[in-house]
């Protein structure tokens, strides 16, 4: 796109284009000559998406932005990891992929509001801003409370239990995300119905300020079943649970 034909060879296309998608670092498009203001005026009606590390504008909008600058900068890094360890990057590419699915969602919006208003328009999408909104209810509790939320493992900080969990041949995980369902796991799967009314143990609340204590508790537990074998009582009791956590080539053979 440097040079002159090239230009000339996209500015046909966008005659034609409903969208335009493009992830240079801000402002490379501008010096080609292609920016927006340009391309409106060859197709008035083009919805242009711009991805970047950190949005069209604001002091960080010329930097250069990958994934992993994002998940740091961004919070997810501090969250991700073993209790007490170091922040960690998530396995996957969230932050890419999160944002490429926010620019198809602003595109296909875009796409909407031009069959009403007859016009296209420019969609920011940042990296940065993506990870941040993935963030959740990590960022409402510091705002509310000021205690930000640190490595914790695969447990989940706001439900207990909510966890992987050990069993004779390794580990499965456990996501009682309400009050019925931990009754019904403790009653129905484990035979601990005394866990319903442990005072430990009584409501969610109660239950993450002693979710070690009770992690500890079912893993005595399930420690003389396999994963499998506890994964199959917990799903005939209506209680989500999963195994392969440590088998990639597993779980795909299973799909």
């Amino acid at each position: 796109m440097k040079d002159t034909k090239g230009k000339e060879i996209l500015k046909e296309l966008v005659k034609k284009a409903d969208a335009l998608i493009e992830n240079f670092r801000p402002g490379v498009m501008d010096k080609l000559g292609l920016g927006y203001d340009v391309l409106e005026e060859i197709n008035p009606q083009l919805v242009y998406l711009e991805i970047s590390g950190f949005g069209g504008y604001g002091r960080y909008s010329r930097r250069p932005g990958y994934d992993l600058l994002a998940q740091a900068m961004g919070g997810m890094m501090s969250v991700t990891g073993e209790k007490g360890g170091k922040p960690t990057r998530a396995g996957t590419a969230v932050g890419d992929l999160g944002a490429g699915i926010y620019g198809a969602l602003g595109v296909l919006a875009a796409l909407n509001a031009c069959t009403v208003i007859g016009h296209g328009q420019k969609e920011d999408v940042a990296l940065l801003d993506t990870i941040v909104s993935l963030m959740e209810n990590y960022l409402i509790r510091y705002r509310y409370t000021g205690k930000a939320y640190v490595q914790n493992g695969n447990a989940y900080p706001a439900i207990a239990p909510y966890d992987s969990f050990a069993a004779s041949d390794g580990d499965y995980v456990l996501a009682c995300g309400n009050q019925s369902l931990f009754e019904r796991f403790a009653k129905e799967v484990a035979g601990h119905e005394e866990w319903i009314t442990d005072p430990r143990f009584e409501n969610n609340v109660i239950r993450t300020e002693n979710a070690e204590v009770i992690k500890q508790i079912i893993e005595d537990w399930s420690k003389q079943f396999t994963s499998e074998e506890i994964v199959d009582r917990c799903l005939k009791a209506g209680v989500p649970a999963g195994g392969n956590l440590m088998d990639f080539n597993a779980i795909i053979q299973g799909l």
